[in-house]
């Protein structure tokens, strides 16, 4: 209120915390990666979380960084995205964005940045370790009989794999 001792709260976006404050021009925005609210007063802005980001100033809140992004930092002003091999799914509970993103488990992998989730190696093909961007393919002798193999198998003495990325036994 004009001529109190208390600081009126900047609207959210804004920050400045001047006793008898009565003129929303005289707050300061809050600089593109930080917001605040505009609830209580507030001498400067708070850097956005981890797992949270925002490209613009003057806002009141950020954003939860989507599945396939990260944010490791706080007050970042875009997600990360994450890299061949690695994946960030949607949490079961969204209180937050992700704030790091795992390496795709043997058997699985993500050609492509931004990843949502990991996919299995296909029939003839192997995932040996973790964090693949792409998978393998048996060598010539050797074949897998499942998607998602970690291991490719040798043929038995009734059979034999000519060609590699076999998924058959002739």
């Amino acid at each position: 209120p004009p001529g109190s001792a208390l600081p009126t709260p900047c609207p959210g976006g804004r920050f400045g915390t001047e006793a008898g404050r009565e003129l929303v021009a005289s707050c300061k925005l809050c600089a593109a990666g930080k917001y605040n609210n505009g609830v209580v007063p507030a001498a400067s802005c708070s850097s956005c979380p981890l797992g949270f980001w925002q490209a613009s100033p003057a806002r009141s809140f950020c954003y939860f960084c989507l599945p396939g992004q990260y944010a490791d930092e706080e007050g970042l002003l875009a997600c990360k995205s994450c890299a061949r091999g690695q994946f960030a799914g949607t949490p079961a509970v969204q209180t937050r964005g992700p704030i790091t993103c795992a390496g795709c488990e043997a058997g699985r992998y993500a050609e492509q940045t931004g990843s949502t989730m990991c996919l299995n190696c296909p029939l003839g093909k192997f995932g040996p370790s973790s964090g693949l961007q792409i998978c393998p393919q048996c060598p010539v002798g050797k074949l897998t009989d499942n998607e998602g193999s970690t291991a490719c198998r040798t043929c038995t003495e009734s059979g034999f794999a000519p060609n590699d990325a076999q998924t058959t036994c002739i």
